[in-house]
């Protein structure tokens, strides 16, 4: 995959500290790292026509070109989808953008960032406490959109392979993408005329289904997804506390309805021991339950050491695997660093473009 920057590089190169020391003493933002293995970065600058050519060149010889420019940019350059496929007539051609390819907010050339999107869109409304909402913690918008165009390449390739080889432009949006993943909350709204609210760890539809803190100051997590799970979660408050009093709420629709109380009582049984000890107690319980954990623990944590999923780089740089696994074994590979502005410019001008030494050298001085 090659990523084209300009010669100041991506902007999240800069969104630190924490940064990860190479071994030559260099630094790199670890948020850049997390989004950027296995790439090679070429820099160019596209206010230059030589640059232009280059992008043109490489979209010549690529399955697909990814762009995330404010609408009409592209087009300025030269480098939209009517001009790519007049160069490239199988090119599968995304734009991701904010808000879409035109209406008020493009208008206003509003730029798109996951915190603005879930804002727009209403996910900072459904998270969070009662008295204030709450960012996630991790780019949830930004995620599920590289998740949805990853989707929808995957799947015009294959209609390529199958026989379809035009062009194809795909275009997604933040804000389309948070309207999608809000889920059961728009469909409350839609369907029920109910405007979702936060309930901080809780659910707005399963009694009890949240985290509940511990006599030691540690969270626990509890999903009781149905009525039979709830009388095994009972079962077990019960050697610890007398808890007959919420025995009377047999259905998800009693426990609802009488949330506050039925909370209450729970919280409080929680703070008389520690998390481990609950732990104990609850294993092969018929529930689900589990540590609220910190990313210490998280790695500390016996099924994540089991699973196995951390590779590292040559420099010592960690990454999380594919969390998909299949029936047919395939050798775990080590992936790259991700690379410093423009590493790769020389090497992609030459090995993949095929230009001559002439040409790299009046592109790389001129940049």
């Amino acid at each position: 995959m090659v990523k084209v920057e300009r010669h100041s590089g991506d902007d999240t190169r800069k969104w630190g500290p924490p940064y990860f020391t190479k071994p030559d003493g260099s630094k790199m933002s670890t948020y850049f790292i997390s989004t950027n293995k296995d790439k090679k970065s070429i820099a160019l600058d596209l206010k230059d026509e030589a640059s232009i050519n280059v992008v043109k060149d490489l979209a010549k010889v690529s399955d697909v070109l990814v762009e995330n420019f404010l609408p009409g940019t592209m087009s300025k350059l030269g480098l939209d989808f009517e001009n790519i496929k007049k160069i490239n007539p199988s090119i599968i051609y995304c734009s991701m953008t904010g808000y879409g390819q035109d209406g008020p907010y493009v208008d206003e050339k509003r730029g798109g960032y996951d915190m603005i999107a879930s804002s727009i869109g209403g996910f900072m409304s459904i998270t969070g406490t009662q008295e204030q909402p709450i960012r996630p913690g991790v780019a949830i918008t930004d995620i599920s959109m590289a998740l949805y165009a990853h989707g929808a390449i995957m799947a015009a390739m294959l209609d390529q392979q199958n026989g379809k080889s035009d062009a194809r432009h795909l275009k997604i949006d933040l804000l389309g993408t948070q309207l999608a993943i809000n889920s059961y909350a728009t469909s409350s709204w839609l369907n029920g005329q109910s405007v979702a609210k936060r309930w901080g760890t809780g659910h707005p539809s399963i009694v009890p289904y949240q985290s509940f803190i511990c006599k030691d100051g540690k969270w626990l997590s509890v999903a009781v997804g149905n009525d039979e799970q709830y009388r095994k979660f009972l079962d077990k408050l019960q050697e610890v506390a007398d808890i007959s009093c919420l025995r009377t709420f047999q259905t998800n629709a009693e426990r609802v309805k009488d949330r506050k109380m039925i909370i209450d009582k729970i919280s409080t049984v929680f703070k008389t021991m520690n998390r481990n000890s609950w732990i104990d107690l609850f294993k092969d319980s018929g529930f689900p339950y589990g540590s609220l954990n910190d990313m210490n623990e998280v790695f500390n944590d016996p099924q994540v050491k089991h699973k196995n999923l951390i590779s590292t780089t040559q420099s010592g740089m960690k990454f999380i695997d594919n969390p998909i696994s299949t029936n047919i074994a395939t050798p775990k590979i080590t992936p790259a660093d991700p690379p410093e502005v423009g590493e790769h410019t020389r090497e992609i001008l030459q090995d993949i473009l095929g230009y001559d030494q002439n040409r790299i050298d009046s592109l790389t001085k001129k940049n």
